[in-house]
């Protein structure tokens, strides 16, 4: 076929070639018989340059296959890398809470952490984390001075530490820094209802204390005014934030809302009412407080998942009240 291809005319050539034209011809034929029918250098040159470039593309399908195994040997020793690095990575020691670099006999445990990623170029690693308590610093509660008279007829119903507790355990972090100020005093301004609302107006962070006839320190924060918010009848309002709490001895035990419901706190004031949390037992509030601050309620309430603030019994009488703003931008 060689001599008939380079020695016979030109339509013979193509008789020869082209007996089997759509069964057996690749492009490589084509690109040949392209060639021979283009004129130009004789029919052996041409030759000379097809077997070339054949061979040319040949080398380079050679090299691309060599580099493409190199590259696939590099990312297998770079992936066994990184897995035997990784046990040296301080991050994935604390997390794991091994050390598996001294602990040798340990590593095989490093592959139970380990998965190849889909694409076959990474890893993944899994494992648990255990969350640890961590206690944070809630800085020293400040309390805005006062006229050394009304401060001495009135003292404090909270103390230092007890305050530093509610703060800790209670108030939003938003208020760590800011002055307490003892907006309304039972003692110092009187019984009245309406008193205690014009006092309080503007401030939306209050902390209601109060001291029970038998001696207890209980109450509630309100992240909303006092005010009314209708002009009907009066209806539950206030933020998530809020909570009750009752204090033992230095310590605060504080009632978190719960998201059962929104019955978080209530004022009405044709009956002179203060109210946290409801839907517990039929007309029991989390907290109460009526007749002018002169008796009170506590029973369990599913707003804040607390049981009766008081040790003796869900009614109480009311001795002292306090109710405390918090000034922002003064430390």
């Amino acid at each position: 076929v060689g001599e008939l291809v380079v020695d016979s005319p030109t339509t013979y050539c193509k008789h020869i070639i082209g007996v089997n034209h759509h069964n057996f011809i690749n492009d490589n034929v084509k690109e040949l018989l392209h060639d021979f029918e283009s004129e130009g250098p004789s029919w052996m040159e041409r030759g000379m340059i097809w077997w070339k470039k054949r061979k040319q593309k040949q080398e380079q399908e050679y090299l691309r296959k060599l580099a493409y195994e190199q590259r696939i040997k590099l990312l297998e020793a770079e992936h066994a890398g990184s897995i035997s690095q990784l046990s040296d990575n301080s991050t994935f020691r604390q997390l794991t809470g091994k050390n598996f670099k001294d602990q040798e006999s340990e590593f095989d445990e490093i592959f139970k952490y380990i998965r190849s990623s889909k694409s076959g170029s990474g890893i993944s690693v899994e494992f648990e984390i255990e969350e640890e308590e961590v206690d944070f610093w809630t800085p020293e509660t400040l309390i805005e001075e006062e006229f050394a008279e009304s401060h001495s007829f009135c003292p404090y119903l909270l103390q230092q530490v007890q305050r530093q507790s509610i703060a800790k355990l209670g108030l939003p972090a938003s208020l760590a820094y800011c002055r307490w100020k003892r907006i309304y005093s039972l003692a110092r301004d009187g019984d009245s209802f309406n008193a205690f609302l014009k006092l309080v107006e503007g401030y939306h962070h209050t902390l209601l204390v109060i001291r029970t006839s038998n001696g207890e320190i209980i109450g509630g924060y309100a992240d909303s005014e006092w005010k009314a918010q209708h002009q009907g009848n009066p209806e539950f309002y206030g933020s998530a934030q809020a909570f009750l709490f009752c204090v033992i001895g230095d310590e605060a035990r504080v009632y978190n809302w719960t998201g059962v419901n929104r019955y978080i706190q209530f004022v009405d004031y044709k009956s002179k009412m203060l109210a946290f949390g409801g839907g517990g037992n039929v007309g029991a509030f989390g907290l109460c407080v009526a007749d002018d601050f002169q008796k009170g309620s506590s029973g369990a309430c599913a707003t804040f998942g607390n049981e009766p603030l008081c040790s003796r019994g869900e009614s109480f009488d009311i001795v002292d009240v306090e109710c405390y703003g918090f000034l922002r931008g003064k430390f």
